[in-house]
């Protein structure tokens, strides 16, 4: 940031004036081609320009050089409040930032955590599905082994096993 060197009579600085923009100008505004009537900062001390305002009362017993000193030390601390607020801005829009960020994440690993669930529920829905299947294919193998067994007895033997099947069924 350039600042324009004053006199050492001048308590502020004069700031170049902003550029016109197709805009009518606010009621009272100086008028922004005349540099002589640009925007004044008012740092310590009196305003440079056009002040009709009583000047401010310099520190009984101080030079010239200290109070060139106290303006310097102004200008100074304007500019790291400056530089302080161009960095608090950029803060508060890197937390912003960051904020949007961590809910899209937040959102993504809830959706995410959503999917595992379905898809755990899933599979243990197709394994008691599997479970069902081969127990099912284990009964109808067993009654196939019984079956096999009573045929392979001879034809007298069965009629035995049938009723003894009978009586053994509830």
């Amino acid at each position: 940031m350039a600042v324009r060197a004053v006199s050492a009579g001048v308590a502020g600085v004069p700031l170049n004036p902003l550029p016109v923009v197709d805009a009518p100008p606010f009621p009272g505004a100086a008028d922004p081609a005349d540099e002589t009537r640009g925007a004044i900062l008012q740092l310590v001390g009196r305003l440079a320009g056009n002040d009709h305002r009583a000047p401010v009362a310099e520190p009984p017993g101080a030079t010239a050089e200290e109070m060139r000193a106290l303006r310097m030390l102004a200008i100074d601390n304007f500019l790291d409040i400056v530089s302080l607020r161009e960095s608090l801005a950029e803060r508060d829009t890197q937390i912003a930032s960051l904020t949007r960020e961590a809910a899209k994440w937040r959102q993504r690993s809830i959706s995410q955590t959503r999917a595992r669930e379905a898809e755990v529920m899933a599979a243990r829905r197709r394994e008691q599905d599997l479970f069902s299947e081969l127990h099912l294919a284990l009964l109808e193998v067993q009654t196939l082994n019984e079956e096999l067994s009573w045929r392979r007895l001879p034809w007298w033997r069965r009629h035995r096993a049938r009723r003894s099947l009978a009586s053994a069924a509830p």
